[in-house]
């Protein structure tokens, strides 16, 4: 992505100036001085010039006013039955519309989850106990229904097999129906010592009966982007916590230099306002350290297989055919003025076992948008953008054709079989 038209947020450590400016900056100031009762002696205090700069990025402890004795109250029952009774649970039909699923879930969060801490970094917030995003809402519970040919539905079997208190999250079908795929967490330091991470389970629908895809307990969901894809009716592709991850960067003490902010142009350039955004190289390390991602080919009958380098992986998509995947990641140079789904991306072939085809360029996407008025939405044009389509292996020569054309600008499309689904905005 070129930025090179927004203000550019330029990194410079700090530099020590020539000697002859140096020693007029540091030379010692006269000294305080102190009296001694008498006033027959006296004290000479000496002193530097200028503060350290580590005296100066030490962090300050801030004291706000606090009440005293005040604690969280619980209503009257009547109304907190009518706080906590549960809504409505959430459905998912399976691929041949014969089995609905009951997502049960509870009415409100816990405090304990509103009360984690969280780092704010490229306009996303991240949970670092879970590395996932923060105050995620979860399931806690799966039923399953047959939906019957007189339209009603069959009794309900319980997913089990997963301990109870159990967080669940990322409910998916297998691609014939005959499984379930979905993530499990616990609070921290309950079951096995697990710190809140998610792991990926399976469920066999015909008995209800659930159990850990992975069987090493260090094999953890990385929920921060991507989490897991079926590649086949038995195959699941999974974004892992890379096992050699060691502990977090820490904040340096010092900066490594000023922040600065440039407008070249010298001209009025609109840019959106974002929350969260990476502010420094540590910022960078830190979304590095949460996003970063090892996949992982698991399979119903217990084998694993790592494919590609750790990266960070922002979406896997299988083809239909099951032969392919398009696999999607951010890289560097990250942007302090723009969040990261807007970083710059790399598009890959990769084959269903993981094996590297083709780097894809924009004009090789299957689908893609052009901008007819320069990228100014200012500019009174029709259309503004063009969607256009090609097969993932075009013919020599083969030029793109136009799909669609669209008066507002383009956001994402939906592949529906033969059908496409075109979403635009402002």
């Amino acid at each position: 992505m070129d930025y090179k038209d927004n203000p550019l947020v330029i990194r410079v450590k700090y530099c020590v100036p020539p000697p002859e400016i140096k020693d007029i900056v540091e030379a010692p100031p006269l000294p305080a001085f102190s009296l001694s009762p008498k006033r027959d002696k006296i004290r000479f205090l000496k002193r530097r010039s200028l503060p350290l700069l580590v005296e100066l990025a030490k962090p300050e402890e801030k004291l706000a006013g606090i009440l005293i004795g005040v604690k969280y109250h619980v209503p009257p029952p009547e109304i907190k039955d009518i706080v906590d009774a549960p809504p409505l649970p959430a459905l998912s039909f399976s691929p041949k519309r014969d089995k609905i699923l009951f997502l049960k879930r509870r009415s409100l969060p816990p405090l304990v989850e509103l009360a984690k801490p969280e780092e704010k970094l490229a306009g996303i917030r991240i949970d670092g106990k879970c590395n996932t995003r923060s105050r995620m809402s979860f399931y806690t519970g799966i039923g399953i229904h047959q939906l019957m040919p007189d339209c009603t539905l069959g009794p309900e079997k319980e997913v089990h097999g997963f301990p109870d208190g159990a967080k669940i999250n990322f409910v998916t079908w297998s691609n014939d129906g005959r499984h379930l795929a979905f993530s499990i967490r616990f609070d921290d330091d309950e079951e096995d010592g697990s710190s809140g991470k998610l792991r990926v389970w399976v469920a066999d629908i015909e008995t209800g009966e659930a159990r850990p895809l992975f069987q090493s307990p260090d094999i953890c969901l990385n929920g921060v982007f991507g989490n897991f894809v079926w590649v086949d009716d038995s195959t699941l592709l999974v974004c892992t916590i890379p096992l050699s991850r060691g502990e977090p960067p820490k904040k340096p003490l010092v900066p490594p230099g000023p922040k600065i902010q440039s407008n070249e142009q010298k001209s009025v350039i609109q840019v959106r306002t974002f929350q969260d955004l990476l502010k420094d190289e540590y910022d960078e390390n830190l979304f590095d350290y949460y996003a970063t991602s090892q996949l992982v080919l698991g399979s119903l009958d217990g084998k694993v297989k790592e494919v590609g380098p750790p990266a960070v992986y922002t979406s896997m998509d299988p083809s239909p055919d099951e032969k392919y995947l398009l696999i999607t990641s951010i890289h560097r140079p990250y942007s302090y003025i723009v969040p990261c789904g807007r970083f710059p991306k790399k598009v890959d072939v990769w084959t269903a076992d993981g094996k590297f085809v083709r780097e894809l360029l924009f004009s090789q996407l299957p689908c893609m948008a052009e901008t007819q008025d320069g990228g100014d939405a200012k500019v009174e044009v029709s259309p503004r953008d063009i969607i256009y389509t090609q097969p993932a292996e075009p013919l020599e020569g083969e030029q793109p054709e136009i799909l669609h054309k669209l008066d507002l600008r383009y956001a994402y499309v939906y592949l529906l079989h033969i059908l496409s689904l075109i979403s635009s905005a402002y």
